[in-house]
C-alpha cells in the first residue's frame, strides 16, 4: 500500500524536512533579538527579523496543512484497497479453511483497521521527524556543548523506559484481543442460535461466560491504560526535566561568560523541539506493541 502511494509519501517527507528546518528559525530569531537588537536598540533590525520570521511561520502553516492532507489521502487510499483485498480473500476462501467460530473470525477481520491507523499521520510524522533530533542537538552544541548532555540522557532514558514497557504491553494486548474475540464469538453465535439456546436452556451459562469475559476485559484494559499512560507521562516528565537542567547549566555558563542570554533561550526552545520526536517515538513503540499484528491474528 505504501509503495503504491510513494509519490504522496515523498511529498510528505519533503514537507516534513522543510518544517523541521523552519523550526530552527524561531530560536534563532529570539537569540538575535536578545543578543543584538535589545543591547543596541536596533529597531530596524527588529522589524526585518520580524518580517522574516512571519514569512517562515506562514510557510510552516501551509506545509503542515498540506502534509496532513497528503497523509490522510494516502491512508484513505490504502484503506479502500486493503478492505477490498480482505473481502476478496474472505469470499475466495476454501470452506475447509473457514474458522469454526464465526464471531471470532469477524472480530479478527474488523481488527485490520489497526493497519490503517499504523500508516496514519502519527507514524509517518514520528518516523520523519526523529532524525532531525541530531540537527537540533548540533545547533545546541554550537551554542554551548554542555547543553547537549541533558538531551542525550533524557532521550536514552525515555526510549529505554518505552522498550522496557514493551513486553508487558504486548502480553496484555494479546490477552485482551483473545478474550475480546471469544466474547464477540459468544454474542454472535448466541444471537444466531437463539432458538437453540432457549430450547436447551443455556441462557444462564452464556450469561455467565459473557459476564466473566467482560469483567476480565475491564481489569486488563485498566492495566493497559496504566502502562500506556506511564509511558506518555514519563516522556513528558523527561522533556520538562531536560528543559530545567538546560536552564541550570545555561545560567552557570552565562556567569562564566561562555553563553549569552539569547543563546540560553534559543537552546531552551530547541531542547523542546529535540525531545518532542523522542516522545513521539516512545508513543509509537506503544502503538505498535499494544496489540498483536492483524496478519498474526488471522493466521492464528
Amino acid at each position: 500500500m505504501i509503495r503504491e502511494n510513494r509519490k504522496l509519501y515523498r511529498d510528505v517527507i519533503l514537507g516534513s524536512v522543510l518544517i523541521n528546518l523552519f523550526a530552527v528559525a524561531m530560536p534563532l530569531f529570539v537569540m538575535n533579538v536578545y543578543d543584538r537588537v535589545v543591547p543596541n536598540a536596533a529597531t530596524e533590525t527588529l522589524w526585518v527579523l520580524a518580517v522574516g520570521i512571519l514569512i517562515v511561520l506562514c510557510f510552516d502553516l501551509a506545509l503542515r496543512l498540506m502534509r496532513n492532507f497528503f497523509v490522510d489521502l494516502a491512508a484513505s487510499r490504502a484503506d479502500v484497497k486493503l478492505t477490498s483485498s480482505i473481502m476478496q480473500r474472505v469470499l475466495g476462501m476454501r470452506m475447509e479453511a473457514k474458522p469454526a467460530s464465526t464471531g471470532s473470525f469477524t472480530s479478527t477481520l474488523q481488527s485490520f483497521e489497526s493497519v490503517r491507523a499504523f500508516i496514519g499521520s502519527a507514524t509517518i510524522v514520528a518516523l520523519v521527524d526523529l532524525p532531525f533530533v541530531l540537527l537540533f542537538m548540533t545547533i545546541i552544541a554550537l551554542i554551548g556543548v554542555p547543553l547537549v548532555i541533558p538531551i542525550v540522557v533524557g532521550a536514552v532514558f525515555v526510549l529505554l523506559y518505552a522498550m522496557a514497557a514493551q513486553s508487558k504491553l504486548h502480553e496484555l494486548s494479546e490477552t485482551t484481543w483473545r478474550i475480546s474475540a471469544q466474547r464477540n464469538s459468544t454474542l454472535v453465535e448466541a444471537v444466531g442460535n437463539l432458538e437453540t439456546v432457549k430450547a436447551l436452556r443455556g441462557e444462564s451459562r452464556l450469561q455467565g461466560n459473557w459476564e466473566r469475559a467482560s469483567a476480565f476485559l475491564s481489569r486488563t484494559a485498566a492495566q493497559l491504560r496504566l502502562v500506556s499512560t506511564s509511558v506518555t507521562s514519563v516522556a513528558l516528565w523527561a522533556q520538562h526535566t531536560v528543559s530545567v537542567v538546560i536552564i541550570i547549566i545555561g545560567v552557570y555558563l552565562i556567569i562564566e561568560g561562555e553563553l549569552t542570554q539569547g543563546g540560553l533561550i534559543a537552546a531552551y526552545l530547541l531542547s523542546s523541539r529535540a525531545m518532542a520526536p523522542i516522545s513521539q517515538a516512545a508513543g509509537l513503540i506503544f502503538n505498535t506493541t499494544s496489540r498483536p499484528p492483524p496478519w498474526k491474528r488471522l493466521t492464528a
